[in-house]
């Protein structure tokens, strides 16, 4: 379990977007990794099942150029979405195996 505030999670995923990289450390045993798949069309989080089956929490969506850090429960992922991931770096490489890039 981690805590990250809402600025250090923008920040990271500016970064990310900025530098094209599959992956960016927020501190050395922790990354942020931001997926599009069309795996996740349609489904709310829980029925994604990430965390569950990777380890994964999910920080951030981009849709349309807008970025939302307040994913709920009822939150439904759209075609297109950009999901942003945070977590230890082989929880990054399951996500990655999971929901391949275009998928």
């Amino acid at each position: 379990d981690f805590a990250l505030s809402v600025s250090q999670v923008s920040g990271r995923i500016l970064a990310h977007r900025l530098l094209g990289s599959d992956a960016v450390e927020i501190e050395p045993r922790l990354q942020v990794a931001g997926v599009v798949s069309s795996l996740l069309d349609g489904r709310t989080p829980r029925e994604a099942g990430t965390r569950a089956r990777t380890g994964c929490s999910i920080v951030g969506v981009e849709r349309s150029g807008e970025l939302t850090v307040e994913v709920g429960r009822e939150f439904r992922f759209a075609p297109g979405d950009r999901v942003y991931f945070c977590g230890n770096r082989e929880a990054i490489r399951r996500l990655q195996a999971m929901l391949p890039q275009g998928s």
